[in-house]
């Protein structure tokens, strides 16, 4: 598995393996704004953008859109979803 960068969020590699395992195909975006992953399915593609938890000095951080994101997705009309956990993200793709 490609390892993940050091600026995705914690629970990122655990949704990669996720989605990779269901037999998606997984790509990490890293654009500012730009949602974190963008996902293969089935003929189908999606665009997930990774939240965690608190931040990393138990702040929002790691669980609101930044600025550039709120931008991003202002201007987005295809389909997006935002997700926080393995189970998420395999819903958001249609398996779960």
């Amino acid at each position: 598995m490609r390892r993940i960068a050091a600026k995705c969020d914690a629970n990122a590699a655990q949704i990669v393996a996720a989605l990779r395992d269901a037999g998606c195909s997984v790509t990490i975006l890293s654009a500012p704004g730009v949602p974190d992953l963008l996902v293969g399915r089935a003929g189908l593609t999606f665009l997930l953008e990774v939240k965690g938890g608190l931040g990393p000095r138990g702040g929002k951080s790691g669980r609101e859109l930044t600025k550039d994101q709120m931008l991003w997705w202002s201007t987005w009309s295809g389909h997006a979803k935002v997700v926080r956990t393995p189970e998420d993200a395999l819903a958001a793709v249609g398996l779960g």
